[in-house]
């Protein structure tokens, strides 16, 4: 799927999946219930100036106790599957299960089981986009691709991708043909891959031979760094399964021609590690998000903010969380102000879990506001 650098509308809002492990569904703190509004373009003094902005009443975050039950090497992700504007919930763990929103704050679980039903398993990689282009989102669960019938039902399409474990997937149009393409990671049958597959518009997928390395226990995101037209793509992870030496954190161009080439952008590897395309500073450039470990112990467990400097460096603007191992991180503007926020979920030190929100003041500034603390390692910013 692409990342929109300020969406507007709450269908596109939220289709990325932060999928974590070791993960209790305790709570979905919902953000806002309201219709989201379009979003104003900053003003050329909030631009320049990017001072920190003053906030002024608490801001908190109920648990509407959803009642969704918790899972183990779970992920979970929202998206209108159904076409009526709310989000609805995917779920993964030993099972697979599909909520509808019905508006009022609760959710239906509807049946997905039996022939061409969805799976269950651990640490799945999950991801919703539309294939086929009929309007309906359909649904990637590692390497299986399920179409979406329109009526709550979902049948297993033969698209001919490689079976992974443990890794990430991303839907993205990368050479700008109008159907959604897919980039995935993770341990194959017999080595780490990462696979960038076409779609040929008739339900199955070719491997283009993009000759990317190989990672799992990370991920695999789009997004046009340059602004050149084209989706390049962010990978992150471990090279290798039983070593913790070989993590890397690549972007790799896409040169329009079924290539990708590495820009050296000198991000820290890591590994149980994911990242996220965002426009924190409104500046035009897509910068980075990224957390994970980049050493041996919970005191190199990191989040980490990057800066596109719009030619193809990046820089550490220096924001760091507390220790937040096993988790995820997303983008999203909480507050409408016109700027994006961060959401960050995992474990602590301890056995404690986490859920953090952090307020972009502007000028490079994140606070965190001490909202949704609740236990839990997954998370999603998104509107019912």
């Amino acid at each position: 799927m692409q990342f929109n650098k300020r969406p507007t509308h709450r269908r596109h809002w939220i289709r990325r999946c932060l999928a974590a492990r070791l993960v209790p569904l305790i709570g979905l703190a919902w953000l806002l219930t309201q219709p989201v509004p379009a979003r104003a373009a900053p003003s050329a003094q909030a631009k320049l100036a990017r001072e920190p902005a003053n906030r002024t009443g608490a801001v908190t975050f109920t648990d509407i106790n959803a009642g969704l039950p918790g899972a183990f090497e779970s992920g979970s992700c929202f998206a209108d599957f159904d076409g009526d504007d709310l989000l609805d919930i995917v779920t993964t763990g030993q099972h697979t299960r599909l909520y509808h929103n019905n508006g009022n704050g609760t959710f239906t679980f509807l049946q997905t089981g039996g022939p061409g039903g969805l799976p269950g398993g651990g640490e799945p990689a999950l991801g919703w986009g539309d294939y086929n282009n009929d309007g309906l989102v359909d649904l990637l669960i590692d390497a299986k691709l399920y179409r979406n019938n329109g009526n709550g039902t979902f049948s297993s399409i033969q698209a001919g991708l490689e079976a992974i474990n443990g890794g990430s997937v991303a839907w993205g149009d990368y050479d700008n043909d109008g159907f959604q393409d897919i980039a995935m990671c993770g341990v194959g049958a017999a080595e780490t891959i990462t696979r960038v597959y076409r779609n040929n518009h008739d339900g199955t997928f070719t491997d283009i031979n993009a000759g990317l390395p190989g990672v799992f226990e990370g991920g695999v995101a789009w997004g046009d760094y340059d602004n050149d037209g084209r989706l390049d793509l962010l990978m992150m992870g471990k090279l290798h399964v039983f070593s913790s030496d070989t993590k890397i954190a690549r972007i790799y161009h896409n040169n329009g021609n079924d290539t990708f080439t590495d820009i050296a952008a000198g991000l820290p590897g890591g590994y149980e590690v994911n990242g996220a395309w965002g426009d924190y500073d409104n500046d035009g450039w897509l910068d980075i998000l990224v957390c994970g470990i980049d050493g041996i112990g919970l005191s190199d467990v990191h989040s980490a903010v990057y800066h596109n400097n719009g030619n193809g460096t990046f820089t550490d603007i220096g924001f760091r969380s507390q220790v937040l191992a096993a988790g995820s991180g997303a983008w999203g503007d909480y507050d409408n102000d016109g700027l994006l926020d961060i959401l960050l979920t995992g474990g602590g030190l301890g056995d404690e879990t986490f859920a953090l929100v952090y307020h972009n003041d502007g000028g490079g500034v994140f606070s965190d506001i001490g909202a949704c603390r609740e236990s839990g390692r997954v998370g999603s910013l998104g509107r019912l």
